[in-house]
């Protein structure tokens, strides 16, 4: 789970793996691992989730926390536009040091008004990406990106 401090990640990874919601917001020190076994078609996948923390203005997250990840999941915050430049960044930079992994763009906040709309996220997106709506708080879309980025391993 990558993303700009403050977009969602641990509770989207707490929707997901206990379906709960906590309204407080709980900044992550470090790096917060769970895990969850899904089946993606014939296939059992048990996914170790790495809830990295953001930083507030710059991702400089130190690449040994992710250089044995399979993929990742990029969490975008729609009700902050600098989310999705940093996010990108990021992207490139797990590209140059890591190499090309398999990921899932979850855009999420669905439940609450939106600083980008969805034209200029479609003008955003690195080329051939795609994204999905999330909302950690409703769970919309949360099983949907999980599932994606483990269809995309398996």
């Amino acid at each position: 789970m990558l993303g700009l401090w403050g977009a969602g990640k641990t509770s989207m990874v707490s929707r997901f793996v206990n379906q709960v919601f906590d309204e407080k917001y709980h900044a992550t020190l470090g790096v917060k691992m769970d895990t969850k076994i899904l089946k993606v078609g014939d296939t059992d996948l048990k996914m170790v989730l790495w809830d990295i923390a953001g930083t507030e203005d710059v991702f400089d997250i130190p690449m040994h926390y992710i250089a044995g990840s399979a993929a990742y999941i990029l969490v975008l915050d729609g009700t902050r536009r600098e989310s999705f430049e940093k996010g990108f960044d990021l992207v490139e930079k797990v590209k140059l040091s890591i190499g090309d992994l398999p990921y899932t763009i979850a855009i999420n906040k669905s439940d609450l008004d939106w600083e980008v709309s969805e034209q200029e996220i479609n003008q955003l997106l690195p080329k051939g990406a795609s994204w999905i709506k999330t909302s950690a708080k409703t769970g919309h879309g949360v099983e949907e990106a999980f599932l994606d980025v483990s269809k995309k391993l398996v």
